[in-house]
């Protein structure tokens, strides 16, 4: 059996009377497919985003149950036929949060981007140095000697 979480709307004109009784109508029919009411949560008469069939307001209801995967398509057609529910929405429960795959980054890596970083807020961005200098100036010496041969 699976965890799902089940919210559903109840039209306004109803009352509250109405909405325990239709309540208790779509448990008895989530038992009757074997399935096992775990919680349930009546969220109040509130104001629809947009009107639905011409109705502004509605109860609406969380339901958390555990049911046999083959037995969610028959519950999601006895909710979707009936007259008492505008509209609902079952959603595949899981307790695990997700985990975020975070890519491994080796030390020596992270470390050079460190130093990388440093330089450049220092202004130190890759200058070349006096030695470097000197080296430059043999290499092109050496060059120029070859070529004038």
């Amino acid at each position: 059996m699976q965890l799902y979480d089940l919210l559903y709307i109840i039209p306004a004109p109803n009352t509250e009377k109405d909405v325990e009784k239709i309540v208790k109508t779509i448990q008895k029919n989530i038992k009757e497919l074997k399935g096992e009411i775990i919680k349930e949560d009546n969220l109040g008469n509130k104001k629809l985003a947009y009107p639905i069939e011409k109705k502004e307001k509605g109860f609406y209801i969380s339901l958390k149950f555990k049911l046999d995967p083959n037995q969610l398509k028959t519950l999601d057609e006895e909710l979707s036929s009936s007259n008492n529910v505008l509209r609902h929405m079952i959603v595949k429960f899981s307790d695990k949060p997700k985990k975020k795959k975070k890519r491994k980054i080796k030390k020596e890596e992270k470390q050079e981007k460190e130093e990388e970083s440093n330089k450049i807020k220092k202004g130190e961005e890759d200058k070349p140095k006096k030695e470097d200098g000197d080296e430059i100036k043999n290499i092109n010496d050496k060059i120029n000697d070859i070529l004038n041969k």
